[in-house]
């Protein structure tokens, strides 16, 4: 999966996006979510993607999610071990390094390395 610069989308936007069959726009979505001013929302919405059938959308949910950390500097941990568990058993082991990456990411970029 190759990264992909950073668009400004709309919760309209992302939505809308998240619905179609473009993978590669879905996945470049999920990972520019950061610029939406809502915390809760930009969260929730990349959490719910996390366990989609996907590879490639489980993993762009979860650097979405750190991309969260960095900038809000906090992310709800408990939530996000619990949408890691939603994740299809086939994915789970190929995604455990992206997961561990996602944590590292947590740890630095929320405050003092709390999370929740």
């Amino acid at each position: 999966m190759q990264f992909l610069p950073e668009e400004n989308y709309s919760k309209e936007e992302a939505k809308v996006i998240s619905k179609s069959d473009d993978k590669l726009l879905i996945c470049k979505m999920l990972t520019s979510l950061s610029n939406i001013d809502d915390f809760e929302w930009t969260q929730s919405f990349l959490l719910t993607h996390i366990g989609d059938e996907d590879l490639d959308i489980n993993r762009c949910a979860i650097y979405g999610l750190a991309g969260v950390a960095r900038n809000f500097g906090k992310i709800d941990k408990m939530k996000f071990q619990q949408a890691v568990l939603d994740i299809p058993a086939k994915h789970a082991e190929e995604l455990e390094g992206v997961i561990q990456d996602a944590l590292d990411d947590f740890a630095i970029y929320t405050q003092h390395g709390r999370l929740g």
